[in-house]
């Protein structure tokens, strides 16, 4: 079950930053028109609405509909047929774009533009869809015409309960479009990206549109209406839209056209906080005409689209009592993973969906009832007849398939979940599942199945089906985490551990790469190579940086590359991409370990999404200062490092450091910023090499940040201090004096606000010898001894990295009951908090944590906070991270 605590912190993605289409250019207020006064609409009436049209009656204008209004009845009682214009503007019909609720009352009038091709008979309109031998059909033939598109703004926003069982209520305010038959249009109904306002589509029958309905924006209830006939789908939601619920409606012989295998009745693409319920998704009329797929509700993240990417992947999704009857996938989850798509930004084939609800469903001869292809989905209490073949199939299609809970409690006939790794596992069904069949041919295929994770929870009457051929070696766990508690005292839990993800991670930094999600989120790199593609003509195995949200769950990949990284670190180092230009999500700075065809070594920038870098070279400028001789950096950092306050565009630099001396025999930080390759700064005159670095603004004497760093381990050295540099200052400008008595060396260092009721940021630091029997992390103020320190046995190991992350704890934690099978809190003395979160979010930034090596199995990530009251207090979050 999914008990991570997101949904509480769903933020609303700020859709307000697109940019208003200025759709009404070629669109006229209804108001204007002075012959309409609270009469009843008649936009077919050529001669009252003149100014709409031209003398060939063709339409020149869109009616902004810009208050409420009631349809006439068309003369004779007929279909009105408006007639669109030949080509060009306008591309919509109605436009409702007011700051004020506006109710549309169609008087069941119908509004038709189907033509001779898209108004055929239902049989010849599925033999003539059908992507076999060239077919008549396809989508070019629909009007680039849209019949109502509604954007308007509003200042509230209120998201659906997701995870309540109560159904939420249609609107009784907002506005609303009702009574009216659309028939014909590329989209019956289109909200705007920018649309915020409560809008109720419902008592609409809408077919033969390419979409009926098209929701984009927030705030929309589509309830009680007739999709039917619609070429492509019946509700295609798009990109970033939030807070839709789809209610009671009637689904029908939609998607006929089997090119998109992806499409179905209902399309959830890169959208979030959507609830789908008590709709009738009914058998096809011929449904023998299609034999491919046949999908009443799919789920994927369009990864790419004119060289841009889709933020999120569909989650936050919840679908129960619906009926489904005769679909091939009457619910597909992550229904493109796995495709090789030119479109993918990342040419990694993930397009994820997590965080889905599926429950109390009905699935009536269905071929499958469920497949996932994704994370985190619940699959609860929901009927299968005898006829549905496959209740549920999980399919890891490429390394791992977690954080899934299916449970019956209704039923003493057991749901039958099957487990898919080969193609072999599902020859009977092929034909359903093209993008991650692909006919055979998808490399994919190559990874082992030793090297897969199925990850399924179990209760109730479930039974859970393995492939039954010889070859099958896929770890499968049936357990509630997959955090390994190793301790052997039942009263002391030690999250050591993670069940075998088969490669071991070498960085992390902490970062908030998704604005969508909670918190900040964890980069991650490995010492081998962690992704394989689909790609027909590529069999190389890469090395990827992957994102992970704060419970281990992959959020996005960037940086493919043949070639190990080195060391990563996050920031906002430039202006924001993709469809919202969200300007405040980070990027990824890396560092390569091995020197490109030219000897150097370059910084890469990479945004989330995207696998090619922005081509921030470093490199260059090193090979001017030593012919012929690249110099390996080791360490990298981001901060505000721009000392010219007039170069300053609030857009972070990064500082590196390297393993050898430059031409004068010492060691340097380099800052370099990503908007202005041509700047740099450097400190010189360090005398030791660096072993690790971390910046932020330590003494706030000025806004700009400071590189705090630590020797590397050397034999003339006899303490071991932690050092501050500022860009084009040489030397160390100060050392901390808790750490300059230590004797031995620290490895790892992070800056963070660990200690908030104190003046500036402060420095963690970690040593790779033990103290009584544990590897301790040390919080040091700014110029003060150690105000804390996180000494557990659960860190029997050095170090591989550490880094500052800007995390919350859900406020439903109160007591030790309410924290995830992941999370440890601890109390040296006295009783427990009256509560956890309040008291844990009281301490300061959490910092992330990556062991060097297994401690027994694997390497998870962690998150620790230390009560800054004599570390009276502490709390541990076990983040299993997987490839």
């Amino acid at each position: 079950m999914i008990t991570r605590f997101r949904l509480a912190h769903m933020c609303l993605v700020g859709l307000t930053l697109f940019a208003a289409a200025n759709l009404h250019a070629v669109g006229k207020k209804i108001s204007e028109n002075i012959s309409f006064i609270d009469t009843a609409f008649d936009p077919w009436d050529t001669t009252k609405w003149s100014d709409w049209y031209d003398a060939d009656g063709h339409l020149i204008k869109s009616f902004i509909i810009d208050q409420s209004v009631t349809f006439a009845t068309p003369p004779g009682a007929v279909d009105w047929a408006p007639t669109l214009p030949a080509s060009g503007a306008p591309t919509v019909l109605f436009e409702i774009i007011a700051n004020s609720d506006i109710v549309v009352d169609g008087n069941n009038c119908v509004i038709d533009v189907t033509t001779a091709e898209t108004g055929i008979g239902l049989e010849d309109y599925y033999i003539n869809s059908r992507d076999s031998g060239g077919y008549v059909l396809d989508a070019t033939v629909w009007p680039n015409f849209i019949c109502f598109q509604v954007e308007q703004p509003s200042s509230t926003s209120v998201p659906v309960a997701i995870d309540q069982p109560t159904l939420p209520s249609a609107p009784t305010s907002g506005s609303k479009i009702h009574n009216l038959t659309i028939r014909g249009f590329k989209h019956g109904v289109a909200t705007a990206h920018g649309h915020q306002r409560q809008i109720l589509l419902t008592d609409l029958i809408i077919q033969r549109c390419k979409w009926a309905i098209y929701p984009r924006g927030l705030n929309g209830y589509i309830y009680d209406n007739t999709l039917t006939e619609n070429f492509s789908g019946a509700i295609y939601a798009e990109y970033n839209s939030q807070n839709w619920v789809i209610n009671d409606n009637y689904f029908r012989d939609n998607a006929v056209n089997n090119k998109i295998q992806s499409f179905g009745d209902v399309v959830i693409d890169s959208c979030s906080q959507y609830v789908i319920t008590n709709n009738d998704f009914v058998q096809r009329t011929y449904s023998h005409l299609q034999t491919t797929h046949q999908t009443a509700i799919s789920l994927f993240r369009n990864t790419g689209e004119n060289k841009d990417i889709r933020e999120v992947a569909p989650h936050n999704i919840r679908i129960d009592y619906n009926d489904f009857t005769q679909h091939k996938i009457a619910v597909d989850v992550a229904a493109r993973m796995g495709v090789s798509d030119i479109k993918d930004m990342s040419l990694e084939g993930r397009s994820l969906a997590y965080d889905i609800y599926i429950e109390n469903n009905t699935f009536n001869d269905c071929r499958i009832g469920i497949k996932i292809n994704g994370n985190y989905c619940d699959i609860i209490d929901n009927t299968f007849d005898a006829d549905t073949d496959v209740h549920v199939a999980i399919h890891c299609v490429l390394y791992h398939t977690i954080g899934h809970h299916v449970e019956n409690n209704i039923s003493i006939d057991p749901i039958i979940v099957e487990l898919w790794s080969k193609q072999e596992d599902y020859t009977a069904y092929k034909d359903y599942c093209r993008y991650q069949n692909d006919g055979g041919n998808a490399i994919y295929e190559s990874i082992d199945d030793s090297d897969k994770l199925f990850h399924v929870t179990t209760s109730g009457v479930v039974t859970l089906n393995e492939p039954t051929r010889a070859s099958f070696t896929a770890q499968v766990v049936n357990a509630a985490s997959l955090a390994v508690d190793t301790s052997v005292d039942p009263l002391v839990r030690n999250l050591s551990d993670m069940y075998a993800s088969g490669a071991t991670p070498k960085d992390i930094a902490f970062a908030n790469y998704v604005d969508d999600s909670p918190g900040d989120e964890i980069a991650v790199i490995w010492n081998e190579a962690n992704s394989t593609l689909n790609e027909y003509e590529d069999t190389t195995h890469y090395y990827s940086i992957i994102i992970y949200d704060q419970w281990g769950n992959e959020l996005d990949r960037c940086g493919r590359s043949t070639a190990p990284w080195e060391r990563i670190a996050g920031g906002n180092m430039l202006p924001g991409k993709g469809h919202i230009h969200i300007d405040e999500e980070a990027e990824i700075a890396a560092i390569p370990s091995y020197a490109d065809s030219e000897g150097k070594y370059p910084i890469y920038i990479f945004r989330r999404g995207f696998a090619k870098d922005d081509e921030f070279i470093l490199s260059d400028h090193i090979i001017k200062l030593a012919p012929n001789m690249g110099k390996k950096m080791i360490d990298i950092t981001v901060g505000n490092f721009r000392i010219d306050a007039s170069g300053d565009d609030g857009y972070d630099e990064v500082a590196v450091i390297f393993d050898s001396v430059f031409g004068d025999n010492d060691y340097t930080i380099r800052y370099r910023k990503p908007t202005d390759t041509g700047w740099l700064e450097i400190t010189e005159d360090i005398p030791y090499k660096l072993q690790s670095i971390s910046a932020g603004n330590l003494d706030v004497t000025t806004s700009v940040d400071e590189v705090a760093g630590v020797y590397a381990e050397d034999a003339s050295l006899t303490a071991y201090p932690i050092l501050f540099f500022k860009p084009a200052v040489d030397g160390a400008y100060l050392t901390n004096p808790g750490g300059s008595s230590n004797n031995y060396p620290w490895d790892q260092i992070a800056v963070g606000d660990f200690e908030p009721n104190y003046t500036g940021l402060e420095i963690a630091v970690t040593s790779n010898k033990k103290l009584a029997g544990a590897h301790r992390i040390n919080f040091y103020r700014y110029n003060a001894l150690y105000t804390k320190q996180f000494n557990d046995p659960v860190f029997s190991v050095p170090f591989a990295a550490i880094d500052a992350a800007d995390i919350e704890i859900n406020t439903a934690v109160v007591s030790e009951s309410d924290l995830a099978l992941e999370e440890v809190f601890k109390v040296n003395t006295g009783p427990l908090p009256a509560n956890l979160s309040t008291e844990i979010n009281s301490w300061g930034a959490f910092l992330g944590v990556l062991p060097s090596t297994a401690q027994s199995t694997s390497v998870p990530a962690f998150l620790i906070n230390v009560n800054p009251s004599a570390s009276n207090g502490s709390y541990l979050r076990n983040i299993p991270i997987y490839r």
